[in-house]
């Protein structure tokens, strides 16, 4: 989770970031005060992953990269 967290940062392996938030869903079902916590927590980067902005800005990173 942490490595897909800074990857999201540096707007590298996308599919790395929406690993790593699913995952925090997963932990965070396991109950408790923390797993609601971290399902809370898990919202923002999900909302953030799946606006189309935020994938084009991955792709546009990944074609700087590549150049």
């Amino acid at each position: 989770m942490f490595i897909g967290g800074y990857r999201m940062r540096q707007l590298r392996s996308w599919g790395l970031a929406l690993t790593a938030t699913i995952l925090v869903f997963v932990a965070g079902g396991m109950g408790g005060l923390i797993g609601l916590l971290l399902m809370l927590l898990g919202i923002w980067p999900m909302i953030v992953l799946v606006d189309n902005k935020i994938k084009r800005a991955f792709q546009l990173e990944a074609e700087r990269r590549a150049h």
